[in-house]
């Protein structure tokens, strides 16, 4: 079995604001693992309070006959953006929770999140 998950072929950053979606404001459908890089946007983007992201990582599995979990490791399939913004706001944190999170924590030792 492979150690390292380098699945990822197709990668969107959403924008919804009211229930409504606004054009993109990433996207890589020739996504590969080994070249990966910070990429400016084409247009500045507003993303207002309330306003609504989702990342979506597409992968190609056909030619294997396992299992690949999420995880935070390449040996797991990792779907994570980083969003850089300005002006500087305060912002606590920015994200989506897995439900399976808590069994990474173990593995990695970790007794305690404090959200």
């Amino acid at each position: 079995m492979n150690t390292v998950s380098i699945l990822g072929r197709k990668l969107t950053l959403r924008h919804f604001r009211d229930g409504k979606e606004l054009p993109w404001l990433s996207s890589d459908h020739q996504y590969n693992f080994n070249y990966q890089q910070n990429r400016p946007l084409r247009e500045m983007a507003k993303v207002l309070p309330g306003d609504h992201l989702t990342y979506e990582c597409q992968t190609e599995t056909s030619d294997r006959n396992f299992t690949t979990l999420a995880g935070l490791s390449t040996r797991h399939e990792m779907c994570e953006t980083f969003v850089w913004y300005y002006p500087k706001q305060d912002l606590i944190s920015c994200g989506s929770y897995y439900d399976r999170i808590n069994k990474f924590f173990n593995e990695f030792g970790i007794e305690e999140v404090d959200w």
